[in-house]
């Protein structure tokens, strides 16, 4: 088993360091919500400096909003008035995607 470092966030938002023991990363991960930790950093300890920004690089565009919270809601706003038109969910969709082009 190797050493991680990490950083999570608690339920209640507050910001947590401390060593993890897993076999690999993903273990570390599921290992911290077990503990109702959601993982905002993990690095291998004795990691070297490129891989570390690697990972930070990683987590940093996997946790970075994708869609603008304005055009998320307008899309919500948009699917719950066809879903409760009766169309289903598939052709819902093809008309939104319609609607975007």
């Amino acid at each position: 088993m190797a050493n991680y470092n990490y950083q999570a966030r608690t339920i209640n938002g507050n910001l947590v360091k401390g060593k993890i023991d897993a076999k690999d990363e993903g273990e570390a991960k599921i290992k911290l919500r077990a503990k109702q930790l959601v993982p905002v950093k993990v690095t291998l300890v004795g990691a070297d400096d490129s891989q570390k920004s690697d990972l930070e690089d990683i987590l940093r565009k996997a946790f970075a909003p994708k869609v603008a919270s304005k055009e998320l809601k307008i899309f919500t706003r948009q699917f719950a008035t066809l879903i409760n038109s009766g169309i289903p969910i598939a052709d819902a969709l093809k008309i939104l995607r319609r609607a975007d082009e």
